[in-house]
């Protein structure tokens, strides 16, 4: 069975409205905070699938996100971490070894339709985390820094290409992972990148049993500096 609740996995996000936040309940077959699959869908008539692309309306409504030192950039990088979220999904599913669903460029009606949105991202604290291995501030940095983690949340829902009834609705948020020394603590979203490519290699095992075996969570503990 997942360990999706282990304790240091970050706090399930407070619903954004991307999916009906009343049907999500905690399931732990699947290793994120909340899930819902409707009863006695035939998941195997589902030959093709087509992924949407990211929606960020949600992150601009986060006020303190204008606040941060990135300025005109912020749109750009709300672009490209949609860009790299819908890459990452599209390479998971057309590289999977089952080959479990024929990836369409285009919207199709034969097959499911997977939307995916971004509900929250807080990237790495640059400077903070610099000073966390600079020598004799490293302590109190990384004492602070406990309290800032990087963060990143999504809501997803999959609908029926033809009828575009929902199917199955997901949410879950993930924090950095920790390591004793992390690369990815110097750049603003990498703890996010490594994330939402752990999503994506999730959906994909879910869906090679149909939404009927556990899907493990990562683990909160990394060796890998990268």
């Amino acid at each position: 069975m997942q360990t999706g609740c282990t304790s240091m996995k970050a706090k399930p996000a407070t619903s954004a409205g991307f999916v009906r936040a009343d049907l999500l309940k905690a399931n732990n077959q699947f290793p994120f905070h909340y899930s819902w699959i409707k009863e006695n869908t035939d998941w195997k008539a589902y030959k093709k699938l087509y992924i949407a692309p990211v929606n960020t309306d949600y992150l601009h409504e986060m006020g303190w996100w204008k606040s941060l030192e990135r300025g005109p950039k912020l749109e750009e990088d709300l672009k490209d971490i949609a860009q790299f979220t819908y890459d990452e999904f599209v390479d998971a599913f057309t590289e999977d070894e089952s080959q479990r669903f024929e990836i369409l460029q285009t919207f199709d009606n034969e097959g499911l339709i997977f939307e995916l949105a971004l509900t929250e991202i807080v990237p790495s604290k640059i400077t903070l985390n610099a000073l966390g291995y600079a020598p004799f501030v490293g302590l109190p940095a990384k004492t602070l820094r406990w309290f800032s983690k990087s963060r990143v949340a999504f809501e997803a829902r999959i609908r029926d290409g033809k009828t575009g009834e929902v199917l199955a609705i997901f949410a879950d948020r993930e924090q950095e992972k920790w390591a004793p020394l992390n690369v990815k603590d110097l750049s603003w979203y990498g703890h996010a990148r490594s994330i939402i490519k752990a999503w994506a290699g999730q959906f994909v095992e879910a869906f090679q049993s149909n939404l009927t075996q556990d899907v493990s969570d990562t683990k909160p503990i990394t060796l890998k500096p990268w």
